[in-house]
């Protein structure tokens, strides 16, 4: 079992692509939006939160959490995102440094970074020049929701990195993304989830086809079973659970989860509260089946099959 710290936390998207993996257990969490923190808590009792990874220390974290075996973060992506003014390391909320000094020191076999397409041109040769500067073999890859049956792009830069004095054989891999994009293929085909085998795979009705080819969605033909499934789905506190969608258990992955344009986030309906902090927590979260993903390669890793890939 691999001992996770999930810094930049958010809603838990990287530890419930985890869970889902099998083989990794969350130590702790480092968040400081209080809507994300609760959710957290909610989902994870007992394991620790901190507050802010500008003031975490390796210490603490030994203390609180033991040992970690993998540390996970998507770092903030204002400083480098093509949607603001790419300042980089010269904005303060460019925080990889604080990352970096974390993982320096509790000195993990494994580390997994994510972050928007920006960074493969601002900041990505500092992230991989750290990590290697500490002895780390860095695979830098992009994969979107795509990838996993998603009907939208949402790429993302995916940093995977081992500790070579872990003893296992190095990961041969390119040490720059500023060449020729990595588009993931081998992790979409991996996945068994390919875009044009969604709707066998939903088993979507002749009614939903249809509105497709009128030119709307599966989401719009699906809005009657989607307001009943929400319904279905709301707990005993009344707040919608965004994380009993789960990958079916056999299959490729999201396999039968019917991803629709709009996500099932509740919004106004059945009265939820607190709607804004839910579209922002969902908005900044990592998409959970890819990180499955990259969860079940370093499990096979770790098992000695996974060099191959």
């Amino acid at each position: 079992m691999l001992r996770v710290l999930d810094l930049f936390s958010g809603i838990g998207g990287f530890a419930l692509g985890l869970t889902w993996a099998g083989g990794f257990e969350s130590a702790g969490f480092c968040e400081s939006d209080s809507y994300c923190v609760r959710v957290l808590q909610r989902h994870w009792p007992g394991v620790p939160v901190f507050p802010d990874i500008r003031t975490l220390t390796g210490d603490a974290v030994r203390s609180a959490c033991g040992p970690v075996d993998l540390v996970t973060g998507g770092f903030p992506c204002q400083p480098v995102s093509h949607a603001g003014r790419r300042r980089g390391a010269d904005d303060a909320r460019w925080l990889w440094p604080e990352m970096f000094r974390l993982v320096r020191d509790l000195r993990p076999r494994w580390v997994l970074a994510e972050n928007v397409p920006g960074l493969r041109t601002l900041g990505a040769d500092a992230v991989l020049t750290d990590l290697e500067a500490t002895d780390y073999t860095c695979w830098p890859t992009v994969v979107g929701a795509w990838a996993v049956g998603a009907p939208h792009k949402r790429d993302r830069v995916w940093i995977v990195a081992h500790a070579e004095s872990g003893g296992t054989a190095a990961i041969q891999q390119p040490r720059s993304i500023r060449g020729p994009k990595l588009c993931g293929e081998a992790l979409a085909n991996a996945s068994g989830a390919r875009l044009e085998e969604r709707a066998d795979e939903r088993g979507d009705t002749m009614e939903e086809r249809a509105s497709v080819e009128r030119g709307g969605s599966v989401a719009d033909a699906k809005r009657t079973k989607r307001r009943q499934a929400d319904s279905a789905r709301l707990d005993t506190t009344g707040k919608h659970d965004v994380f009993s969608k789960r990958p079916e258990s056999t299959g490729g992955l999201g396999s039968g989860s019917g991803w629709s344009t709009e996500p099932d986030v509740g919004r106004v309906a059945h009265g939820v509260p607190s709607r804004v902090d839910r579209l922002r927590g969902l908005g900044n979260a990592v998409v959970p089946q890819i990180v499955t993903l990259f969860g079940r390669w370093i499990v096979d890793f770790e098992r000695g099959r996974g060099g191959e890939r």
